[in-house]
């Protein structure tokens, strides 16, 4: 794998980005892998989901502000592909219901937007 060449890159990028490289492998990703088009970090994901699925839903805001409540702390900067069925389950509260409904919202919109 390759960093970059040495007077294009200076030796604290260089670090960066060996740094960055490292916490791929930690996290058992190939660093030498391209990243794939388009967003597929969970903070894009959302943003990207609000706006092409949820802009004309009258919960619109109620489920933004569930997902930021709840999901964004725990999942910011993770992939989609990072992201399981555990992983839902473990952020979203088992007994919240919405003022205006009968069913675990919450856990109902983090589940659509995966």
């Amino acid at each position: 794998m390759r960093l970059g060449i040495y007077p294009e890159m200076g030796l604290a990028k260089a670090r960066e980005a060996w740094r960055a490289a490292r916490h791929e492998v930690l996290l058992g990703r190939d660093p030498s892998q391209k990243p794939e088009s388009g967003a597929t970090d969970f903070v894009g994901v959302f943003h990207e989901w609000l706006r092409r699925d949820q802009a004309q839903n009258r919960s619109h805001d109620d489920v933004k502000h569930l997902i930021e409540k709840n999901a964004l702390p725990a999942w910011n900067g993770r992939r989609i592909a990072d992201i399981g069925r555990r992983h839902v389950l473990d952020v979203a509260p088992p007994s919240t219901t919405h003022r205006r409904y009968q069913y675990p919202i919450s856990m109902i919109a983090m589940r659509a937007c995966l």
